[in-house]
């Protein structure tokens, strides 16, 4: 496993670890919180959004995106 995709915390958040890339994508609707702060913590907002994944066979890209089609991050992830 490479990456983990999570919701229910209502913003988005992306945390690096132990090299495992966790994706909290949970800005869908219900009121948004501010996401705490931590060593592990690479991106964070506090913003409605949603991700698309553009898979190859050497890599995933992941890039989030805000309601109005900003981007809010981006992330590579090479395949092991």
């Amino acid at each position: 496993v490479s990456a983990v995709f999570a919701g229910h915390s209502h913003f988005y958040q992306r945390n690096e670890k132990d090299g495992l890339v966790h994706f909290v994508l949970g800005g869908a609707g219900a009121p948004l919180y501010s996401p705490k702060k931590a060593p592990y913590v690479k991106k964070t907002a506090k913003a409605y959004c949603y991700a698309i994944a553009d898979l190859r066979p050497d890599f995933v890209k992941i890039r989030v995106f805000n309601l109005k089609g900003g981007l809010i991050d981006e992330k590579i992830i090479k395949r092991k």
